[in-house]
């Protein structure tokens, strides 16, 4: 890993109570990385699903190669703590906390599902960066890459609390 792909914890943590700006450099013409700009330091409040997050992908990095009897990979601790990084980046403090699951292909899967959206974030070995956002309510389905930017991400994840805020209110009404 590339130390310039990355910003130390203490700066990443940060970014949590605004957009950082978040751009992918590529080194090469086959290869590119997320790149976390750095910010100043403040003292922010820990999101409520952090504890949840940091369990589960320590127990991830537990498994072994071929944890599935199939010929999976291992995972990484540097695909977890990029995983980590992007999560803090794009998921809000008050969002809640996602369901996660290793793939067979050493990456880390972000899940988290509403009857009427859903997203799927897959950090694959290294940093490329897969997204699935489902919107049942519009009909639509779209797939992209984390290319170039997370634009398009954090545009999900503000669709996806927005709904789950109401839903959570027309839920207390009830």
């Amino acid at each position: 890993m590339n130390a310039s792909a990355v910003v130390n914890l203490d700066l990443y943590r940060d970014a949590r109570l605004g957009r950082p700006t978040v751009s992918i450099s590529s080194t090469s013409t086959t290869s590119s990385a997320i790149q976390f700009a750095p910010i100043q330091t403040r003292t922010i409040p820990i999101p409520k699903w952090e504890v949840a997050v940091d369990r589960r992908l320590s127990e991830l990095l537990q498994l072994r190669p071929d944890w599935d009897q199939a010929g999976a990979k291992q995972i990484d601790s540097r695909t977890a703590e990029f995983a980590s990084r992007l999560l803090h980046y794009v998921w809000p403090i008050d969002g809640p906390t996602p369901f996660i699951a290793p793939t067979c292909y050493g990456g880390i899967q972000f899940e988290w599902h509403l009857p009427d959206f859903e997203i799927e974030i897959e950090v694959v070995r290294g940093h490329h960066v897969e997204v699935l956002v489902v919107d049942n309510r519009n009909e639509s389905e779209r797939y992209f890459e984390c290319k170039h930017d997370l634009t398009d991400l954090f545009e999900a994840a503000e669709i996806f609390l927005d709904r789950y805020k109401s839903s959570l209110h027309a839920t207390a009404a009830a």
